[in-house]
């Protein structure tokens, strides 16, 4: 540690320490100086006072009573910073390990952390856990909300449990941010829990806005999507979609919409849509509302695989592939609104620059259809 006096006095002292490749900032206050530290079962370590930058403050809290108990042997401050030193390392390589290993012997946590776990867990119910981790350091648990949706929270439990809060996380359009934890013992895993339920219970109805969409439209993208997505790409046949960005918040609202496809097709239904958005209905469901709105009987549903990129007209017309891996689905589609073909972007592309007659201008390709032979572009970016 590289630490220098702060004054003749030698009462306090200020510097950098290295553990592994991160340098923290740190100062100390000795009353009694250096050497006065006191050894194992001496009291005059308590009048030390320790100031850190915010990253190191929050690791030091994290694990206050266990800093005490091992620095209480110190015998003087140098001793104090090799002993600060190899926890810190210790501490940051816990917390950067899926398990959160460490602080008992063969790197597992101590028997006290099982015995109140187990108790934590039962006194929960077993029925809400899903899966624990073989050394009991990482915990899934179930949570059933108001309307009956499964949900998974991922639990990482610090091995000075409970003193130091678990770390969750759980599947939802906004992070569920740090456990409060009181760190006075009385907290468990329940209280996570609560929390956990708490978060998830403010997007109840989100959630069942993205649901009636999933069950009863043709998600183009995302694919499979999860409780945190907020945006889905929804088929409307004549090879256009569209894009529906819906805010967690306001989840019946008028969401932020994007047409995809062919100009001559979808721009009167953005017309459509810009002429009756003071008609939009937050009693209902967006999908509704869309149907409504657009002036269309239904959304159509999701073909079966076979169905998809043979005769549902939404594969793309160079590849003659739907969804391509690292690509996705068709993007770009001819203006020409008795041909509409979709293509992907990299397709169309290619297929352009290989033509003789194509043409570049600001950064688009121009050339022609190879269904319709109009003329078509791309960007080359």
């Amino acid at each position: 540690p590289y630490l220098v006096p702060e004054g003749k006095s030698l009462d306090g002292y200020c510097g950098y320490f290295l553990c592994g490749a991160e340098e923290y900032w740190l100062s100390v206050r000795c009353p009694n100086g250096p050497s006065g530290w006191g050894g194992q079962g001496a009291t005059t370590h308590a009048g030390v006072e320790i100031w850190a930058e915010p990253r190191l403050t929050e690791l030091l809290v994290s694990h206050a009573s266990w800093l005490a108990a091992r620095l209480a042997e110190s015998p003087d401050l140098h001793a104090f910073l090799v002993e600060l030193r190899d926890l810190v390392e210790r501490w940051t390589a816990v917390d950067s390990s899926d398990a959160l290993r460490g602080g008992g012997d063969g790197g597992l946590p101590p028997a006290v952390f099982y015995e109140r776990l187990l108790k934590d867990l039962g006194d929960l119910g077993w029925n809400a856990v899903d899966k624990i981790s073989e050394d009991f350091c990482s915990v899934i648990l179930r949570v059933r909300d108001r309307s009956h949706r499964i949900h998974r929270v991922h639990c990482r439990l610090p091995w000075d449990y409970p003193d130091g809060p678990p770390k969750c996380h759980v599947t939802a359009p906004e992070p569920l941010g740090r456990i409060a934890w009181r760190r006075s013992r009385e907290d468990s895993i329940q209280s996570a829990y609560q929390q956990c339920v708490q978060h998830l219970s403010r997007f109840d109805d989100f959630f069942a806005v993205m649901d009636d969409m999933d069950e009863n439209c043709w998600v183009l993208d995302p694919e499979r999507p999860d409780r945190s997505h907020t945006a889905r790409r929804i088929a409307l046949g004549r090879h256009c979609s569209i894009v529906v960005d819906v805010n967690p918040s306001s989840p019946r609202g008028l969401p932020d919409c994007r047409f995809l496809g062919s100009e001559s097709v979808v721009a009167p239904l953005r017309s459509k849509l810009n002429a009756n958005v003071e008609n939009w209905d937050e009693s209902i469901f967006v999908r509704e509302n869309i149907i409504r709105i657009l002036g269309i009987e239904e959304l159509p549903h999701k073909p079966d695989m076979e169905t998809i990129g043979s005769n549902s007209g939404m594969e793309c017309g160079i590849c003659y592939v739907y969804k391509v891996d690292e690509v996705g689905v068709p993007d770009e589609a001819c203006d020409f609104g008795k041909c509409a073909r979709p293509f992907h972007a990299v397709c169309l592309r290619e297929w352009l620059l290989a033509l003789p007659d194509s043409r570049q201008s600001f950064g688009t390709i121009y050339g022609q259809c190879p269904y319709c032979f109009s003329t078509i572009c791309v960007k080359l970016t």
